[in-house]
């Protein structure tokens, strides 16, 4: 009895054996890896480490707040070892990062991969993790990079996150007021984080403003001359904006004066004979643009009071109409004046009568008009007596046109008459020879 014992022990033995001989020969891989990491100040992180992985194994280095990447870093296995230098420049500090190392032989060649299988599926271990289908060897650390407040700050700026850059940055200069470079690391968040901050007297200029770039400690000294030169641009441009302003406010100011003035031959309300539509149209934009089609378009202008005659080929101003009182010429002649008053100020005027439409009471009325070679046309409203004596001659509205020239026989004609308008009609010229308006 005791001698089966001893056998069936001696199976299990042999069994037991060939069993873990099996597993190597089938290729299990016992993988193991020790990290060690130095903090250069900061600024890098060197990161070694010794594993039984074989040669050109492919390693990553990772580093991350959370799930935000700070810095990463690759290589492969060489001899048993392998060494990453990661960036720590825009690290924060003071709070727990992961480090995480992975060694993936399934990114690495057919000598790795006969070794651990491709999928890395031969290798077993307690630092083996198996991620989807893949198994990866992996060490994962947390630090803590120990900083001051300032470099706190400065490293969130460099990171992108500008919230908490600016609250921190903020509050040191309330400590700090005079700090050259918390202000440019700012300005430099202010920016950053929000595009509207790109304009004079936002609080990311007026600190620029403040600022001796020259003496700057770097990056930040780099970041800051380029907003510096565009700080200069924007100085250069409000400059040229302020004379256009002040260009266009000048213009403006002499339209409004012109605005219940008139020259004959030239301008009445500020608006110029000559003037194109488009012109025209920047003194007041209209609330409805006039019809474009006919020889004469009509424009009216209820601002100014006037009406405003386009060539309809040209799109030029002809004539410019009002019947506002406001409007005077020489001698202060003008709507509600008398004929006499008018030709006694534009001697050289003709008139030209409709014919009289009698009224209810027993008046007539008629309508005509007094041009002036001086560039001007005053139109009349005659009221006649039913005995044929002339009530009044009074000035219902004036027209500014383009000066012109009586016909030099028409001239021979009426000399010794110039004076024929100033009788009230009693000497009435049917003249032909300026341009007639379209007034009724």
């Amino acid at each position: 009895m005791q001698e089966r014992l001893v056998y069936w022990r001696l199976t299990v033995l042999c069994v037991l054996s060939a069993f873990l001989a099996g597993c190597s020969l089938l290729g299990y891989f016992d993988a193991n890896l020790s990290v060690s990491v130095t903090n250069d100040k900061n600024h890098l992180l060197a990161v070694e480490g010794r594993t039984s992985m074989p040669d050109k194994t492919p390693v990553s280095v990772v580093l991350r707040e959370d799930k935000e990447v700070l810095a990463k870093g690759s290589t492969t296995v060489e001899s048993g070892v392998f060494a990453v230098t990661l960036d720590l420049s825009t690290a924060p500090g003071n709070c727990a990062l992961n480090l995480d190392i992975i060694l993936d032989p399934s990114q690495g060649p057919e000598s790795v991969q006969k070794v651990t299988g491709k999928r890395g599926e031969y290798l077993y271990g307690e630092q083996v993790e198996e991620v989807g289908n893949l198994y990866l060897l992996t060490e994962r650390l947390r630090l803590v990079l120990p900083m001051d407040r300032r470099t706190v700050a400065i490293r969130r700026a460099m990171s992108g996150d500008y919230n908490l850059a600016i609250a921190n940055l903020e509050d040191m200069l309330v400590v700090e007021p005079d700090d050259q470079d918390l202000k440019a690391w700012l300005a430099y968040s202010l920016l950053s984080r929000d595009p509207h901050e790109d304009k004079l007297g936002s609080q990311a200029y007026q600190l620029l403003g403040n600022v001796k770039v020259d003496r700057l400690g770097e990056p930040i000294r780099t970041y800051c001359k380029k907003w510096d030169e565009r700080l200069r641009q924007l100085k250069a441009e409000q400059a040229k904006e302020s004379e256009r302003k002040a260009a266009i406010a000048k213009t403006l100011a002499k339209r409004e004066a012109l605005k219940s003035k008139l020259e004959a031959g030239k301008f009445l309300g500020g608006v110029y004979l000559g003037a194109t539509a488009r012109e025209v149209y920047e003194l007041a934009i209209p609330d409805k643009y006039p019809a474009w089609s006919g020889e004469v378009i009509i424009y009216h202008m209820p601002d100014r009071n006037v009406e405003v005659h386009f060539d309809g080929k040209t799109s030029e101003v002809i004539e410019v109409h009002s019947e506002d009182p406001k409007f005077a010429a020489k001698n202060n002649v003008g709507v509600g004046s008398s004929l006499i008053d008018v030709a006694g100020a534009y001697p050289n005027g003709r008139l030209t009568m409709g014919v009289a439409e009698p009224q209810s009471d027993g008046t007539s009325v008629a309508f005509g008009e007094y041009a002036c070679p001086e560039g001007l046309v005053f139109y009349i409203k005659r009221l006649t007596a039913a005995d044929g004596l002339i009530l009044s001659e009074k000035v219902k509205g004036l027209s500014v046109i383009p000066p012109f020239q009586w016909d030099s026989e028409e001239a021979e004609l009426d000399e010794g008459t110039e004076m024929n308008a100033s009788r009230a009609g009693e000497a009435l010229v049917d003249d032909s020879s300026y341009p007639k308006s379209k007034k009724k």
